[in-house]
């Protein structure tokens, strides 16, 4: 196998994740902004996000970019937020007047180190891979604020490849294009081999079919992060056994920790 000339990283569960569960974090924000604590439950607002999630993107597609007329994401979040809390149980007159204070503070929120983390593998892996002269890009199905949360975590640096976000880039993984977008923006050019096209470019990430199957259909060579323990809201998963049985059947390369990527880095080197 060749020398990995490219890594590239998706961004939620595999660099980062919530300091807290999503639905726990808004519900904080709501108490401070005067919403009831016994209305505005984390299980409340947990049952409430992902069906005004869908609403708001079936009405304004891609974080308001193909809505009519378009919308900035921060406006499309605006939204959401607002939606979830009214399905939450919010009484409309108070969370009208409450709102545009309660958004900010949310936005505000998931931009900055207070909202996320990133995993403890992150930063030593990123700076490893810059010692070898590895290039590093992220591939991520968001809107552009997640650029000011890895900012705020001291991430984007590190990105030598740049980013590659779907709300700007026009579509979103798992279609083939993100990927070849990254890689063209990496300086990264395909083969002739339409199998490999990209080998030598590892694609790491959470979802089977958004980051392992996407890259490997664009011709990358992926690899399925699972880490121990549990986790966010937001993951796509099925059942661990249904996984354990996918994961067989096709071959899937699995990793534990970004521990293994610098791992593969080095042993390619040396070859």
């Amino acid at each position: 196998m060749s020398r990995i000339r490219l890594v590239l990283f998706d961004a939620f569960d595999t660099l980062i994740t919530p300091r807290l569960p999503i639905h726990v974090q808004y519900a904080q924000e709501a108490h401070k902004h005067g919403l009831p604590e016994d209305i505005i439950t984390p299980d409340s607002v947990r049952a409430a996000f992902k069906p005004s999630f869908k609403k708001v993107t079936a009405q304004y597609p891609e974080w308001g970019r193909l809505a009519a007329p378009a919308m900035s994401p921060q406006d499309w979040w605006m939204l959401c937020i607002e939606e979830t809390m009214r399905a939450a149980g919010a009484e409309e007159t108070r969370l009208r007047k409450i709102m545009p204070r309660l958004g900010k503070a949310l936005l505000d929120r998931f931009e900055s180190a207070e909202g996320y983390r990133s995993f403890e593998d992150v930063m030593p892996c990123l700076k490893q891979l810059a010692d070898a002269g590895v290039k590093t890009g992220l591939v991520s199905n968001a809107d552009d604020r997640i650029l000011n949360t890895l900012d705020a975590l001291d991430i984007a640096p590190l990105m030598t490849a740049g980013t590659t976000i779907s709300q700007l880039a026009g579509f979103e993984k798992p279609d083939r294009r993100i990927f070849e977008q990254a890689c063209r923006q990496a300086g990264v050019d395909p083969s002739e081999d339409a199998q490999s096209r990209y080998e030598g470019v590892l694609m790491i990430g959470d979802e089977l079919e958004a980051d392992y199957r996407g890259a490997l259909g664009a011709g990358l060579e992926p690899r399925l992060i699972r880490r121990p323990g549990e986790f966010s809201d937001g993951a796509k998963r099925v059942s661990e056994q249904d996984e354990r049985e996918t994961l067989e059947r096709e071959g899937i390369k699995v990793i534990r920790s970004l521990e293994e990527v610098v791992a593969e880095v080095q042993a390619r080197s040396s070859r």
